[in-house]
């Protein structure tokens, strides 16, 4: 009996006018909880700007004073790179249509592969640290080989002793272009999301078939003289084999 005489008060229209204007009251002068927790997570922020993870989320730009901090350099398929002053960060996005665990075991998976091969190799960007699904990285100050090759079909030749050295250490990159390649001192090669070890001379004369079409696509009325230069630097210990297999990628490449 008492529960439903505390029931009838509450609910009497008299009792809920005045329940509504305490709490009117009460949101103008203190503003709503929210919105001030809103501006003060505005307000205070970070150092170095978290990444973001979330391929959905509207990619935002920073505030001001952080632009220059943090410059976004590309935006692939996989994972967005970006660089902090001498830092490049690459973070694997999530995949929607994957399931959530099997997800993050591929992203992580991927991460640790390349991250050996950056340690495996002295001509490509020095690891600094990776973490579950996040690389940083060294900072390469130099041109892009699509950028150069143009005016300089010659760069060609080390370029093809570097990739040279790749492949006797039986290592493939699984994205061989000129995009992946900056001309620094020496040829430096970067993204081995898609790379891995291999003694097989067929993924080896994959990365040949994927350079060499990157090439002539790109720069046609180079490529012959480019690719010249290449072959004349191209010497893995077992290039008879390399050669004689991308030849046949070649032709199966050319009738898909």
């Amino acid at each position: 009996m008492a529960n439903q005489a505390l029931s009838e008060r509450l609910l009497h229209p008299t009792t809920t006018h005045t329940v509504l204007q305490i709490l009117q009251t009460t949101h103008t002068q203190s503003g709503h909880p929210r919105q001030t927790q809103r501006r003060r997570a505005d307000e205070d922020v970070p150092t170095l700007p978290a990444l973001r993870t979330n391929p959905l989320r509207p990619r935002l730009k920073y505030k001001d004073a952080y632009t220059n901090a943090v410059t976004r350099i590309i935006q692939g398929a996989e994972a967005h790179v970006e660089r902090q002053q001498d830092t490049i960060i690459k973070q694997r996005e999530t995949k929607p249509y994957r399931h959530d665990k099997l997800d993050q075991r591929i992203r992580e998976q991927r991460t640790r592969t390349e991250a050996n091969l950056l340690q495996k190799l002295s001509f490509t960007p020095s690891l600094i640290n990776a973490e579950d699904t996040t690389l940083r990285m060294e900072y390469i100050d130099g041109d892009l080989l699509k950028e150069r090759l143009g005016s300089t079909p010659s760069v060609m030749r080390p370029v093809g002793t570097t990739i040279m050295r790749m492949h006797d250490r039986d290592i493939y990159h699984g994205d061989l272009t000129t995009s992946n390649i900056i001309l620094d001192d020496n040829p430096v090669i970067i993204d081995f999301g898609l790379g891995g070890h291999t003694d097989r001379a067929e993924d080896k004369a994959v990365d040949l078939y994927l350079l060499h079409k990157s090439i002539e696509s790109k720069h046609p009325e180079v490529a012959p003289t480019a690719w010249e230069h290449f072959q004349t630097a191209y010497n893995p210990s077992n290039k008879k084999g390399i050669i004689e297999r991308y030849e046949d990628v070649k032709q199966r490449g050319r009738y898909k």
